[in-house]
C-alpha cells in the first residue's frame, strides 16, 4: 500500500493538509488517537510507564496529570517516556494498515495538472507571500502568493521519482499517517512520501491560543518544547508552509499533493 506521512509541529495546520488527504481518498491513522486508544487497551504500556514513573498509573488507567507533571519540564523524562510509547504506536499503526483493506481510488486528478520535475519539494502559503528558506537538499520552491515556480537540481540520493515509485503498481488506494514524531518513530522509513506542515512561531502561537483556549505564556512553552521547525524541513519530502489562511492553505494542498496521487 502506498503511504503518506504528515508530520509537523502543534499549530501549523496538519489538520487542514489531513483533511485535504482524505478528500482525495486517503484514510488518515491518528498515531495520536491510537496511543490514546493503547492507554486504555494495552496493559504492557501501562505497566511500562508506572515502571518508569512511578505514581502515573492509577486503578490500571494513565493519570495524566501526575504523568504530565513529571515529564513536561523534564526533558530526559520526556525522551524516556517517548522512547517506550512511540516503539509500540509505530507497531500498531503498521499493523492496522496492513489490515485496514484501503481500496479508495483517487478520482479528483483535474486534466491539465502537472508533477513539477526535481527531487524533493518546497511550498509556501503566505498570506503576504515570501517563498521559506530552501532545503539543502534539490528542492522546488513554490510561493502562493506570487504564483511562481523555481526550479533547483534534485538531489542524487533522494529523487521523489523514486521515493513515489515504490509502492504505486497494483495499488486502489492510500494510507495516510499523522504523526508529529514521524521521523523519531521510524514510521518516515516506512512513508512512500513524507510532508512536512510548518508555520511561523507567532502564527502557531495565535493558533494555539484560539484551537485550545490556552494563555500566549502556555502556548510558547508548548512550542518552545516541541522540535524546531528546521528539523522537519531537513528531513521531508515535500514542504507546505502555512501562514496564511486555512482555504488558501487547503488550496494549496490539493495544488501541491494532487500530482504524487494520479498513479492510482
Amino acid at each position: 500500500m502506498y503511504i503518506i506521512g504528515i508530520t509537523g509541529p502543534s499549530g501549523a495546520g496538519k489538520t487542514t493538509a489531513l483533511r485535504v488527504l482524505e478528500e482525495l481518498g486517503g484514510r488518515v491513522f491518528d498515531c495520536d488517537a491510537i496511543y490514546h486508544e493503547l492507554l486504555r487497551t494495552d496493559g504492557e504500556l501501562l505497566g511500562r510507564i508506572e515502571a518508569a514513573f512511578p505514581g502515573a498509573v492509577k486503578d490500571y488507567a494513565l493519570d495524566r496529570k501526575a504523568l504530565g507533571a513529571k515529564v513536561f519540564a523534564d526533558p530526559a523524562g520526556l525522551e524516556t517516556l517517548t522512547a517506550i510509547t512511540q516503539p509500540i504506536v509505530a507497531k500498531r499503526v503498521l499493523e492496522e494498515i496492513q489490515t485496514s483493506g484501503t481500496t479508495s481510488s483517487v478520482t479528483s486528478v483535474r486534466p491539465g495538472d502537472s508533477f513539477p520535475p526535481g527531487g524533493r519539494l518546497c511550498a509556501a502559503a503566505a498570506a503576504g507571500g515570501r517563498p521559506m528558506a530552501a532545503p539543502t537538499t534539490g528542492a522546488i520552491r513554490f510561493c502562493h502568493s506570487e504564483q511562481r515556480e523555481e526550479s533547483v537540481p534534485p538531489s542524487p540520493n533522494t529523487p521523489l521519482e523514486q521515493a513515489t515509485g515504490r509502492q504505486i503498481a497494483g495499488a486502489t488506494g492510500f494510507a495516510v499517517i499523522d504523526a508529529i514524531g514521524l521521523f523519531e518513530s521510524g514510521l518516515g522509513e516506512k512513508c512512500d512520501l513524507t510532508v512536512a506542515v510548518v508555520a511561523d512561531p507567532e502564527t502557531r502561537v495565535r493558533r494555539l491560543m484560539a484551537r485550545d483556549n490556552i494563555s500566549e505564556a502556555y502556548a510558547r512553552a508548548r512550542i518552545a518544547a516541541q522540535k524546531p521547525v528546521e528539523f522537519y524541513t531537513a528531513r521531508a519530502d515535500l514542504i507546505l508552509e502555512n501562514n496564511g489562511t486555512e482555504a488558501a492553505f487547503s488550496g494549496l494542498c490539493r495544488k501541491m499533493l494532487t500530482p504524487h496521487l494520479r498513479t492510482f
